[in-house]
């Protein structure tokens, strides 16, 4: 059985004790104008997502970094044998989500996407029950993920994105702002979803009022540090 690592507390505030170094080997800049377009779409246009209290800026930004890690994941897994349905780009309306982020063999998997300086693959308490089944899936569809994947990008879009609020930029400006970067991504590793019972049984989350540096959280969330996440060649290669 895996063990996991707690963060070390004192205060209230949490320090990572298990970390693993970015090695940001993905390029994902190739699917830079999909992406844009869909999740300006989404924000800004006939779209919808759920705020969860942000403005459209950070909706716009947490989007592009969510699928830029999807398709990430996608690459890795194409380069090594698997035939997978590429990432959903579809423009979702008031009431609609999709089914899981991606497929591997038939099951859905998930993947958290952050950036580069962060250790921690993060989960949001309320949204799970105490098998790790997903409270917010549509009725009648199966809401168990088998695996959720840590992706990691750099560089940090609040770094070379110039937009806050509302307020709409266009895509245009996006486009330019974004065109030629150079995005890439690490994927440090994976937990089952055995793993995740062990870390909900366990009581391993940081609470509401918890800090990780200067970040403070406004709800629970459990976490699996970066140093103990299954290793992405623990995935067979079919290729080999």
């Amino acid at each position: 059985m895996k063990s996991f690592s707690r963060l070390r507390e004192h205060d209230g505030k949490f320090v990572v004790t298990s970390k693993r170094s970015f090695k940001p080997s993905i390029d994902v800049s190739e699917y830079i104008p999909d992406v844009i377009q869909w999740a300006y779409n989404n924000v800004w246009g006939e779209g919808h997502l759920k705020s969860s209290g942000r403005d459209k800026s950070t909706k716009f930004k947490d989007s592009v970094l969510g699928k830029f890690g999807e398709f990430a994941l996608y690459k890795h897994l194409v380069k090594i044998g698997y035939d997978l349905p590429s990432p959903d780009l579809t423009v979702m309306g008031y009431g609609e989500w999709d089914d899981g982020d991606l497929f591997l063999e038939g099951k859905k998997i998930s993947v958290k996407s952050t950036n580069f300086f962060s250790d921690l693959l993060l989960l949001k308490k309320e949204e799970w029950d105490q098998e790790g089944g997903y409270l917010y899936g549509r009725d009648g569809i199966d809401r168990s993920y088998k695996a959720f994947f840590l992706c990691r990008m750099k560089p940090n879009l609040d770094d070379i994105l110039p937009i806050k609020g509302d307020d709409d930029p266009g895509i245009d400006h996006l486009n330019q702002c974004l065109e030629h970067v150079n995005f890439r991504m690490d994927i440090p590793g994976y937990i089952t979803i055995e793993d995740f019972k062990k870390i909900i049984q366990t009581n391993m989350f940081i609470p509401g009022d918890g800090k990780i540096g200067k970040k403070s959280f406004d709800f629970p969330l459990y976490y699996c540090q970066t140093g103990d996440l299954r290793d992405l060649d623990s995935i067979p290669n079919k290729k080999k």
